[in-house]
């Protein structure tokens, strides 16, 4: 049996509790900085935006991809979309033009030092900042492709807001 010291305790227990919660209170429009990503070639007319919220600094890009079906999402590979842009704000708002209706996930991550990965310290805790839709509660793991899914329709363009965690 493996004998945790108290320190790998206290990390987890401040993951599983701590993490900062951004105030309620409306955001700015005029503090977004607006991208508009590349479609998939479609047109549909449907419009995805995405709103990042709460960058600590604007060192580096944001990453976002957006998966379309779960086993994409849980393996982290062949997003439907995806966008890297430069953070000029502390509030980001990206656009996903053509989005055909179906049900979604995105995995977005702060690219501070601009290496394309999600960096993570000894215990494999991020260091960058990371969100997903619907913005779940911290685990000991990613969530499931179920816990952040949220639905387009072929008729109307969709919002998200994501808020960015530090750890």
């Amino acid at each position: 049996m493996k004998h945790y010291n108290l320190l790998t305790y206290i990390v987890l227990f401040a993951l599983l509790f701590t993490a900062c919660k951004k105030d309620d209170e409306p955001i700015d429009p005029s503090t977004v900085d607006k991208v508009t990503a590349e479609g998939n070639g479609g047109d549909s007319g449907t419009e995805l935006k995405v709103l990042l919220q709460g960058f600590d600094n604007i060192e580096g890009n944001f990453r976002v991809a957006l998966y379309s079906s779960e086993a994409n999402f849980d393996a982290e590979s062949d997003p439907f979309l995806g966008h890297t842009a430069p953070i000029t704000s502390e509030n980001m708002e990206v656009s996903f033009p053509d989005v055909p209706a179906g049900v979604y996930a995105i995995a977005m991550f702060h690219d501070k030092n601009q290496d394309g990965e999600l960096n993570t310290n000894f215990l494999n805790i991020p260091t960058e900042g990371f969100g997903f839709s619907n913005n779940p509660g911290l685990g000991f793991s990613k969530p499931s492709f179920g816990d952040v899914s949220f639905e387009v329709s072929g008729n109307q363009d969709t919002q998200i807001a994501i808020e960015l965690i530090y750890i």
